[in-house]
């Protein structure tokens, strides 16, 4: 489909947005070696858990919910038709954001500037309400949307299989997002400055009219079902888990009484496995590589078990380790 070129003006909106957005996370950030937040922070403990990326799926599907966002996926990767592909590299892309140095972060920070440059299209649904209209990738709207499902997915998932948050950790984990979402493009200014403004905005954009289940998020699903991704009999139950009510529906999750039980059932095996695992071996190889990497620059002894991790994820491609 026939895309106009991007205007000079709109070139340079987008421009100025990333280079503010790098200006505020290397005002923000922890430090070089540290990288966005450091071994105290909040974001480091959720995240370093093995079971946070269980309900990233559901993060997907309601990205893919946004038509504009199905289209630039379906029209620019091979994400539909190699699920576990395009997982694997947004698993690493994400843990580096996260527990990457800082020259790391903005280095991701730019080459995902650039190559969302390309990413223009029109969405091609033909049930979708817009069909037709243009989207490009660095739109503040669309690049706000993804990286909030991601949030919302990682915090429920966290509080579920691991601990609540406190509500001054609730605020802690959105200070931590707004500065996380303007290291991939979104401006701080175009979030709210609370966590329950957020939340608020979020059920805003649930309950209104410009998320739908197109034929494209359709595929995705189905896709899902037939090439099982990360939990195999349990990514269906897990998406649908994390999913709310009406877009369970819409995407066409059965959820009754069996669902939830064998969910529940699922909940407190995972609970009982990290209490009796030793913190350390239940961290993601990244956290790993990120605190033997803030331990050396500090001089402090690095254990022979994140030695040995931090080789087997610098030796190989692995989605939860540092490149």
């Amino acid at each position: 489909m026939d895309v106009a070129p991007l205007d000079p003006a709109t070139r340079t909106t987008e421009d100025e947005a990333h280079t503010r957005c790098v200006d505020f996370v290397r005002a923000h950030a922890r430090g070089e070696v540290e990288g966005l937040f450091g071994p105290d922070s909040l974001a480091w403990e959720m995240y370093r858990e093995v079971v946070t990326p269980v309900s990233f799926l559901s993060a997907v599907l309601m990205q893919m919910a946004h038509p504009a966002i199905a289209a630039g996926v379906a029209q620019h990767s091979n994400f539909v038709e190699d699920l576990m592909g395009r997982a694997y590299r947004t698993s690493a892309s994400f843990y580096g954001l996260l527990f990457g140095a800082l020259d790391d972060v903005l280095a991701g920070t730019r080459k995902l500037h650039k190559m969302h440059r390309a990413v223009r299209g029109r969405v091609t649904d033909r049930d979708v309400p817009g069909a037709g209209d243009a989207y490009r990738a660095n739109d503040q709207a669309l690049l706000r949307w993804v990286a909030s499902t991601v949030t919302v997915a990682g915090r429920a998932s966290f509080e579920t299989f691991v601990r609540p948050l406190t509500a001054a950790e609730r605020e802690e984990s959105h200070r931590g997002m707004i500065l996380a979402n303007a290291a991939v493009g979104v401006l701080p200014e175009a979030l709210p400055e609370t966590a329950a403004g957020f939340e608020a905005w979020y059920q805003g954009v649930l309950d209104g009219p410009e998320l739908v289940v197109g034929e494209t998020a359709r595929r995705v699903v189905e896709n899902l079902r037939q090439r099982p991704l990360l939990y195999g009999p349990l990514d269906e139950l897990a998406t649908a888990a994390f999913l709310p009510p009406r877009w369970r529906d819409a995407f066409g999750f059965r959820w009754g009484a069996a669902e939830q039980e064998r969910f529940d059932r699922a909940v407190r095996a995972i609970r009982w496995g990290l209490r009796v695992t030793p913190a350390p071996y239940r961290y993601v190889i990244a956290w790993h590589q990120a605190d033997a990497r803030v331990r050396r620059a500090r001089g402090e002894r690095v254990s022979p078990w994140a030695r040995a991790v931090d080789g087997v994820g610098r030796r190989w491609r692995l989605p939860t380790a540092l490149a």
